[in-house]
Formats: structure tokens, sequence, C-alpha cells
């Protein structure tokens, strides 16, 4: 009697402590222990969900008040109200009765607004939630204007308007920053070199760099990828890669002609990442194209337009086609300058220069379309002059938020070469074709471009986005004069109706008496966020001074 007593006892003590146990349990949220933070620490917002852990409470900003200063500049007032349609609202100065939850944006009277004005940077910009209230702060209007741009390219384009209840923010830069007539805000960033000479002692002289992101390569989205024509080395494509956003390269490719004998590889690069699948070749399959050439100048077969593809991130290249061709037998003369494109059927494009009608034309843009990267279709027209002595050529091509594409060229045989654009509903029909199209002016100055246009689009800014437009050199207002020294970068914000010349943070110098330089290309990439561009080109001709030496700069443009 008296052990069944006690192991009764023993038991009954056994499940008051598993009780215990439990309880103590059931009564860890998992929240952190006050006692462990920093003294003044301010805990986040939480909610408990079925978890046990805490959780962000999350904010829906379409039911927040937008509050402007009664005394705020215009532009502050503007971007209030801009940012109030974002959300469906109508924004108010800071005499209206408060509300429950409400954005402010700049100084006003309910306070909250963070002082910026002891930062060192030029631009500054502050975002935080302070009780129920987001406060946009700015060092000066064209920062506060950037922060505004920036919630709405974020947390409303990006998020869907959703935030944690403990949201901050934070900008600071020297970039040189641009805010236009309607709030589209451009960032500029610093140079880097993708290859070349950017020190005296350096010997190189390479041009026209092509610079891509991966978007269609899993876990390798983000590499970016680069190509360049070389002098130094005339034979061979040079395929370069970048993990840390173009501020270091390393060469992990080169590519060779052994396809068409003892023709030279090297000329007018072209490297496309495929958004979805061709034929066999799944999204994601690399293509790069360029302009093969004769070694002397009595072969037969003049240039051709080879296609090679890349399955491994760019490191081996498969010989797979040629897009076109020209022969001396048939009154060719080459082709040239191969950019690609995609339809929305999933239909490849190649646009490219074209010698091969030189009865008519000088020169042509055509283009050539493939369901499968191997065969391409018959030629169609993209700019067809009837003067037979003017050459459009090294057509760029972007699509627009209406849904046209917009292309540029130059046309030489006209002075200096300008640079030309015009827009069509197809990549592959473009109306009249014999029309020169529209010339490229500052919608002021009446200052032009000359040859070697690159067009660049950041569709996520305003309802038109920014499309770009980048060249060689400038042409004045009367076009009786070549300036050589230095490139204008210009800047639409209504799908080319109107043009603004800014400076090109990498002017391309000419010494005095040279017109043009061998090679000369520049180009751009739009990202994924439609807010990011690359901009890459040729700079730096020392010429006499140093020799031929050039470099392949690339630069980070931030559109909100």
């Amino acid at each position: 009697m008296k052990n069944k007593k006690r192991i009764g006892l023993a038991m009954l003590a056994a499940l008051l402590a598993l009780v215990m146990l439990l309880g103590a349990c059931a009564t860890d949220t998992g929240t952190p222990n006050d006692s462990k933070q920093p003294a003044g620490t301010k805990q986040p917002a939480t909610e408990e969900n079925t978890t046990g852990k805490p959780e962000v409470r999350k904010l829906k900003l379409t039911e927040f008040e937008v509050i402007y200063a009664a005394n705020a500049t215009a532009k502050a007032k503007q971007a209030a109200e801009l940012l109030a349609g974002a959300l469906g609202k109508t924004a108010k100065n800071d005499t209206a009765a408060a509300g429950a939850q409400e954005i402010l944006v700049g100084v006003t009277n309910r306070g909250g607004a963070v002082d910026l004005s002891a930062k060192k940077e030029t631009t500054a910009f502050d975002l935080r939630m302070v009780g129920e209230k987001l406060v946009i702060s700015g060092k000066n209007e064209s920062s506060l204007v950037y922060g505004v741009k920036y919630l709405m390219g974020t947390v409303i384009e990006r998020d869907g308007g959703a935030l944690p209840a403990d949201y901050t923010a934070a900008y600071a830069t020297d970039n040189k920053v641009t805010v236009f007539d309607n709030l589209s805000v451009l960032d500029i960033g610093t140079p880097s070199v993708i290859y070349g000479a950017n020190l005296q002692n350096m010997s190189a002289h390479v041009s026209y760099p092509r610079v891509i992101v991966l978007e269609h390569s899993g876990e390798n989205n983000g590499m970016m990828l680069a190509t360049l024509q070389s002098l130094e080395v005339k034979d061979v494509y040079r395929i370069l890669r970048s993990t840390d956003e173009g501020e270091t390269w390393q060469e992990i490719a080169q590519i060779k002609n052994k396809t068409h004998g003892a023709m030279l590889a090297g000329w007018q690069p072209t490297i496309y990442e495929l958004p979805r699948q061709v034929g066999d070749m799944p999204a994601g399959t690399l293509l790069f194209s360029g302009c093969v050439r004769r070694p002397n100048g009595t072969d037969d077969l003049i240039t051709t337009l080879c296609v090679w593809k890349s399955t491994d991130l760019g490191k081996s290249w498969e010989h797979i086609s040629d897009v076109a061709d020209s022969y001396l037998s048939k009154g060719g003369n080459g082709v040239w300058e191969p950019v690609f494109d995609m339809t929305d059927d999933g239909t490849l494009v190649c646009l490219y220069s074209d010698e091969n009608d030189r009865k008519n034309h000088s020169q042509t843009l055509l283009g050539r379309t493939t369901k499968d990267g191997i065969r391409w279709s018959e030629p169609f027209e993209v700019v067809a002059l009837p003067v037979q002595g003017l050459r459009p050529g090294m057509v760029s091509v972007v699509r627009l938020n209406n849904g046209k594409y917009f292309a540029a060229y130059e046309i030489v045989g006209m002075f200096g070469g300008p640079i030309h654009y015009r827009t069509s509903d197809s990549l592959t029909n473009w109306g009249d074709t014999s029309k020169a199209g529209t010339q490229l002016l500052d919608s002021v100055t009446r200052i032009g471009m000359g040859t070697s246009p690159a067009v660049g689009y950041a569709p996520n800014s305003g309802n038109c986005g920014m499309l770009f437009i980048a060249g060689e050199h400038r042409l004045d207002a009367n076009y009786d004069k070549n300036t050589v020294r230095g490139s204008d970068l210009f800047v639409s914000l209504d799908y080319g109706k109107t043009w603004t010349a800014i400076e090109n943070p990498m002017p391309y110098h000419l010494p005095e008496g040279i017109t043009s330089a061998q090679g000369y290309s520049s180009n751009f990439f739009t990202c994924a966020d439609g807010h990011t561009v690359w901009f890459s080109q040729s700079t730096d001709w020392d010429y006499p001074t140093y020799g031929n030496k050039t470099s392949c700069k690339l630069v980070k443009l931030s559109v909100w």
C-alpha cells in the first residue's frame, strides 16, 4: 500500500511539472525581450499571427490622406497632388483637419519632418512612419520630389500600396539629379570602365560596347554581360562578365569565326537574351551577332551577319545561322550593324544595314524574322530613301508604353549625318519607308545630333516614360557647323514629340580636325523594373597625345 501511494505521488508530481511546462510554452509568443533592447529603443508595431511570431502591421496607403504645407513651393504641391492622384485621392494643405492616417509631404504643421540641411550630399530624402503619419522629408525641393517619386515607384507601383508600420527609407547622393517639369526624376550615377584605356600607360582602342543584364536565367538574374569591338585583337569578339553591377569586369569567352574560312570576326557586336522560347532555344538562351568580314579587298564574300548561341551564361558559343550576307559578284558592298528584338507572338527579328542594292540605294535599313533562329525570312524595309547617295544606318529600336516601336538612325549623305527617328505599330511594317522620318532636334535651341544613334527607354516614369537618344556629335541650329567635341544626351517625356538636350555623363571627345571616330557607338539596356537603364559608350579619345586609346564605359541611369 505504501509503495502504491509513493508511486501515485510521483505520478502526480510529474503531471504537475508537465502542466507547468506546457503553460510556459503556450505563453511564449517569441516577442523579443524588452530588457535586451538598447535604452530608448522603440518596438516596431506588431500583431500576433498563428505562428506565434511577431509580424509587423501592414498599412494601406489608399487609406491615407496626402497633406502638403499651405506655403509649399509649386513643385512640392505638384508632387503632393501627383502622389494623391496615384492613390485615388485629392491632396490637401495643412489647414485641413488632421486625419487618422496621413502622408505629409515636406515640412507641415503636423510636425515629424526630418531636418536634412546638414547632409553633405547635394540630394537627400527621408521617408519614415511617425505614429500613423508617413513623413516625406527632403534636403531641398528636388530632393523632396525625388522622395515622393521614389515612394510612388516602390511602395505604390511595386508593392501595391502596402507598407509596414515601421517603414523607413532614406537616400543621399552627389549624383547629378534632374527633376523635369512633369516631375520625372533622372539620377545619373558615376561611370565605371568596362574595358580600355583609362590610364596613360595603358594601350587600348575599344569601341561599340553592348551591355545586357540577365533577366530570364533563374538564379543568375542580375548578372551583367558585355561585348565590344577591339582594334587590338581584330579577329575575335570578347565576352565580359560583371557580378557587381558593372564595377569590375572579367573576360569569360572569345568568339571566333570557324565557319567562313578566313573571314574575320570582331566588328559591330550585339548580344541578346531570349525573353521567351524560340524554336528549341528556351528563354534565357543568349544570342550573339556581329559583322564577320573578309580579310582583304578581293574576296567575293564581303561581310556576313553570323548568329551564335550560348546556353551556359556566355562561357561557350555555337554558330547556328547567318542572318544576311553580301557578295561582290552580286553587286554588294556589305551588311552591317545587326540588332535583335522580338514581336508579341515570339518572332525573333534582326534589323541591320544593307548595301546589296547599290544601283538604287547606297544603303538601306532592312530586317528579317525567324521562328527558330536558324531559317531567316526574306528582308523587309525599315528605311529605303529614294536618293541613291543617302545612307540610313545604325538603327536602334525600343517599344514605348503606347505600344508603338520607336526607331532612330543616322542618315549619312546629309551634312553631319543627322539622326532621324520614326514610329510604327509593327516591328516588321514601317509604313512609307521612302520617308526620312523626323530629325532629332532640341525643342528650344533647335540643336541636333549626328551619327551613331542609340535609343533607350525607361517605361516607369510618368505615363509616357523617359526616352533617351545618344549620338556621336552635336549639330548646331543651322547645320552649317559640325561641332566635334563632346556630345549630348537627348531626353523626351512625351514619346518623342519634344526633346531636351542635357549633358552626357560620358562625353565623347574628339581632337580638333577629326570629325568622326572609327567604331564609335553607344547603347542602352532597360532593366525589368522599368526604372533602371544602363548606358554604355566609347569615350576618352586621347589621340594624338597617347595614341589611339579609348575606353568603353558604363553608367547607371535611375529614372522615377
